[in-house]
């Protein structure tokens, strides 16, 4: 026969576990947004880098200089945009190739971060989506260019997908009327 203080003990204990499941729940959460809020951190430090914000100018004053020199438009909007022109910009400037690289690869580790929810990727593109898509625009040719001579058709991707569907989506949902303008300096 089950006594009352039987009856007691148990409730206290599935208490007592229910409030303990309660709490590595909360404090799981926690542990996530600041795992999120430290990656944002690094993407932040990554890309405000002095010697990264030269690379991405660099880039960028040379895919401008190769629309002038080609007659192609500077300005790109939501309608446009996929009809940039998709060369490798290294094959235009080779003193860029560096430069290339230093992109590439600091976008590249932003998307996998991203995709693996070590960073917000709402506050990442509320920060960074013109910046992400003015250089991806810049680098579509040389990434298809480096697959094919690499023989690795995964190079980049995260890259090539975040660009296309979160920045674009993004562009078109939160800043419709934003241009994408190409300049010199």
């Amino acid at each position: 026969m089950i006594l009352v203080e039987d009856i007691w003990l148990i409730l206290g204990t599935w208490a007592a576990v229910g409030v303990a499941i309660w709490a590595v729940i909360m404090s799981n959460k926690a542990n996530q947004k600041t795992l999120k809020m430290q990656g944002l951190n690094l993407v932040f430090e990554k890309l405000n880098d002095e010697k990264k914000r030269r690379a991405r100018a660099e880039v960028l004053r040379s895919y401008y200089n190769y629309l002038i020199h080609n007659d192609k438009p500077i300005v790109y909007t939501i309608e446009n945009f996929k009809d940039h022109p998709v060369i490798d910009i290294t094959k235009f400037d080779t003193s860029i190739s560096s430069y290339v690289e230093i992109v590439k690869a600091d976008f590249e580790v932003i998307a996998v971060m991203v995709h693996n929810g070590l960073v917000d990727k709402q506050a990442y593109l509320d920060a960074y989506w013109g910046s992400m898509l003015r250089c991806y625009m810049a680098l579509h040719g040389n990434i298809i260019a480096a697959r094919e001579q690499s023989g690795t058709e995964h190079y980049t991707t995260y890259f090539q997908e975040q660009s296309e569907n979160d920045g674009f989506e993004f562009w078109r949902e939160k800043h419709p009327k934003s241009k994408i303008i190409y300049h010199s300096d």
